[in-house]
Formats: C-alpha cells, structure tokens, sequence
C-alpha cells in the first residue's frame, strides 16, 4: 500500500516542521511525503528533495489550511498514494503510527481513519524512543 504523509506549514512553524520529517525519516522512511507552504511566498532554504512542496498562499481572511490540505492530498493521490495520513506540523508520529493506519485502512477499506490525539509539552523534545513514556492523550479528541 503506497502512504502518503500531508503537511501544511508556515514560516512560523518552521522548526516544527523540520523536527517532524527527522522523526519521520526514522520511523518511516518509506512513506511519501507532502508539504504545502501556506505563507505568502514560497519557501526559501526549507525543501526536501524527499518530498512534494506545493505552495498555497494566504487568502484575503488570512492562511487557507483546508486548501492546503486539498492541495497536499490532490498531489499525493496523483503521485499514487492509496492511503493519506495527514499529520499537523507540530504533530510527531509515533513508531507505529503508519502500521496501525495500514492495518486499519485493511480492516477497513472504505473508512475514514482518526487515530488518537496526545500533547507533549511545548518544551519536550524526545527521541522516538521515548514517545510512549511522554505523551499526554486528549480526553476530549
């Protein structure tokens, strides 16, 4: 099954973004990879040869997130991702998060998947390693 990983970002959450492709390169270094610019230029310094970069800039209410995001799963189902994982920038996905969406996406085909929302604290930093000892799941997501 070809994954795909959505993201969309800004400049502001620039180091966000950098630490979740180091988590992702670890943890699934197989998956594809898209990213939408949401600022109103395209990024400068920032693009990974891995990965699709799109660009959407703001709209006259401020960042398009959701055409952000159409625009990221567009360019990964034409590139021919079967399976769209689409990650917040300031999310890092844990060491089984891509088995578990596939084992899901297998049991069943035709869902929509919502895996489970957890917080770190803003300061944390952790290795992959540490993930499960760190989070905090969200009571209400």
């Amino acid at each position: 099954m070809r994954i795909a990983v959505l993201t969309v970002a800004s400049d502001a959450r620039r180091e966000h973004l950098e630490r979740q492709r180091a988590v992702l390169a670890e943890v699934a270094p197989d998956v594809e990879r898209v990213e939408v610019w949401l600022d109103a230029a395209p990024p400068t310094g920032i693009p990974d040869a891995g990965t699709q970069t799109r660009h959407v800039p703001p709209g006259p209410h401020g960042l398009r997130v959701g055409a952000g995001r159409n625009t990221a799963a567009a360019a990964a189902i034409a590139a021919g991702a079967e399976l769209l994982v689409f990650l917040d920038v300031d999310c890092l996905p844990g060491a089984d998060l891509v088995a578990r969406y596939i084992d899901a996406a297998t049991a069943h085909p035709d869902a929509l998947l919502a895996g489970p929302v957890t917080y770190l604290a803003s300061v944390q930093r952790p290795e992959v390693a540490d993930l499960p000892f760190v989070t905090r799941p969200h009571r209400a997501r």
